[in-house]
């Protein structure tokens, strides 16, 4: 019997895991959501080396309720 590797090292040299789900803002998920995001980015630590790239990696899975609108309303505030 043959066992898949559940990970892998892609041609970036990331370590290809599964990534967080999205997040929705639901305070009851947040410390789960954010266990998920902080162990991807100890994983691929050369990839993700600055605080910018960690953040946006987070941000890209704010893509809907109060998680989205906030994310929105910072991004506008900031443009400012």
């Amino acid at each position: 019997m043959s066992v898949e590797p559940t990970t892998a090292i892609t041609s970036d040299g990331s370590i290809r895991i599964r990534t967080p789900p999205n997040f929705d803002g639901d305070k009851a998920k947040y410390e789960e959501w954010i266990d998920l995001v902080e162990g991807y980015l100890d994983a691929n630590s050369k990839m993700y080396d600055t605080n910018e790239k960690k953040i946006g990696f987070a941000l890209s899975f704010m893509t809907s309720g109060n998680a989205a609108k906030w994310w929105i309303a910072k991004r506008r505030e900031h443009k400012k």
